[in-house]
């Protein structure tokens, strides 16, 4: 089978499982918010910030270093397995120790214990990074979608379960945490047919050095700029106000940027493949962006056409702000569905310096911008937020699709069709509910109707932009094997 023909299985089963994932973490935070408060959710969102930067030291690039070098030697893994283990245990120490000063800084003496439980994913996660490389480097995403479909879902049982029987209150957003890094080091091990051997060379890890810590650096200094906002809520404003601003972003952020991530994930090891033949690689790419938008564009203009009555038919009185902070970051989830696909260029053709240069400027963008807003409030963070996406769009997309000789106007005039037909879609839905044409009198029979409504019309207006609904997927023919 051609390299370009495993794309669209890989993608269609990490896409199903995706979607699978997706509906099970809506359905789970409806779920939590009746036992949790606003203010849970904002000490959980805390413990995140500090567990997921120190996941980016944990991992060292060293899971895309294996995939972009395509070395499969027992040495070479055996080197990445046993640093990825020196690294985890590291980094573990570093978050037990830190916690209380965490927690002091914070004001919020839960945060102690919070972070030191969490930690424990950092020892189980270094065991099965090279594993659950190994499986995308051979694009055996049905395996990698099935495994982590299995975890996440019978840890939030876990998680629900222990809140709801013994009234663990925040503590069981973390125990769903940890459940899941296990299932997950129990399910790869499983699934991967290697295993390590008892081997480490400085000089294997010097060949991944200048590729793997650029791209640290940068998940880094991206990862800061990314929750800035959340830093600084948590720190000038209130829990609760964290609560509320970090579910919106787990709505409208997580979702499309987990669309944005499918198609990396599946497309990387393609694009590293192609990466010495730039115009098949902007072939590829462009088709792929395309693909997103066709997914993302009408979830997110639909979000801010419905955002009043989805609050109303999904969460209790005390969220009720959520639906104004949905609108608001809606267009932050659109955008960045589309900015998050840059990533791959670099990473894929190498070039993982420009890509740490540019990350620097969007840190001091991002903080200048959150900073001035927060002392606005939440509304000011939201629209600082909006602002600096919206700029920093250019500069991302200029500077990536340069790489691959695709022009803004190429890229945008891609992506236009598929805007305006969201928005038709979206001007329609919401025409309907401020009307109150389809009023039944159970809010929840009238948000589903009115998204399947707004289906048809996007689908009727597809169809007439582009002809066929189904050759819109269609990937382009290449003839390397």
């Amino acid at each position: 089978m051609h390299l370009i023909d495993k794309i669209l299985p890989g993608f269609s089963w990490v896409a199903l499982a995706n979607v699978f994932r997706q509906v099970q973490q809506v359905v789970a935070l409806v779920v939590y918010s009746y036992f949790l408060s606003p203010s849970d959710f904002g000490l959980f969102s805390i413990v995140l910030i500090f567990s997921l930067f120190a996941g980016l030291f944990s991992n060292f690039g060293t899971s895309s270093a294996v995939i972009y070098f395509n070395d499969k030697s027992k040495e070479f893994l055996s080197t990445i397995f046993i640093f990825n283990i020196i690294i985890g245990f590291i980094v573990f120490v570093i978050l037990n120790t830190s916690s209380i000063y965490v927690a002091d800084f914070f004001n919020k003496p839960e945060l102690n214990s919070l972070i030191k439980y969490i930690s424990i994913n950092f020892i189980f996660q270094s065991l099965f990074l090279v594993h659950k490389a190994l499986l995308e480097m051979d694009m055996s995403f049905k395996v990698i979608s099935f495994i982590e479909t299995i975890s996440i879902f019978s840890a939030t049982i876990m998680g629900i379960f222990f809140v709801y029987k013994y009234d663990v209150g925040v503590y069981g957003l973390v125990i769903q945490s940890v459940v899941n890094t296990f299932l997950l080091l129990i399910l790869f091990w499983s699934s991967s047919k290697w295993r390590p051997i008892l081997y480490f060379s400085f000089p294997q890890i010097k060949k991944v050095y200048a590729y793997a810590i650029n791209l640290t650096l940068f998940n880094m200094l991206n990862y800061f700029t990314n929750n800035i906002d959340q830093f600084l809520i948590g720190k000038i404003l209130s829990s609760a106000s964290l609560g509320i601003y970090s579910i919106a972003l787990r709505i409208v952020i997580s979702p499309l940027v987990n669309v944005s991530s499918i198609i990396v994930r599946v497309i990387f090891p393609v694009l590293s493949h192609y990466k010495d033949e730039i115009k098949k690689v902007k072939l590829i790419y462009l088709q792929i962006i395309f693909n997103v938008s066709v997914v993302t564009f009408p979830l997110m203009v639909g979000l801010m056409s419905l955002s009043e009555i989805f609050v109303e038919t999904i969460f209790n009185d005390e969220w009720a702000k959520l639906g104004y902070m949905l609108v608001i970051m809606a267009p932050i989830g659109l955008i960045n569905s589309i900015v998050t696909t840059t990533g791959v260029i670099y990473t894929s053709n190498g070039n993982t310096r420009l890509m740490l240069k540019l990350s620097v400027v969007n840190l001091i963008v991002m903080f200048s911008f959150i900073y001035i807003g927060a002392q606005y409030g939440l509304d000011g963070v939201a629209y600082a937020l909006l602002l600096a996406t919206i700029l920093l769009m250019f500069v991302h997309l200029y500077f990536a699709w340069n790489e691959i000789g695709l022009t803004l106007l190429e890229g945008f005039s891609k992506l236009f069709p598929v805007l305006m037909a969201s928005i038709i879609m979206g001007v329609v839905t919401h025409s309907i509910y401020l009307l109150g044409i389809f009023d039944f009198g159970i809010d929840v029979i009238n948000l589903l109707l009115i998204i399947f409504i707004g289906i048809i019309i996007y689908a009727l207006m597809i169809k007439i932009y582009f002809g066929s609904i189904k050759s819109i997927f269609k990937l382009p023919s290449l003839e390397i094997n």
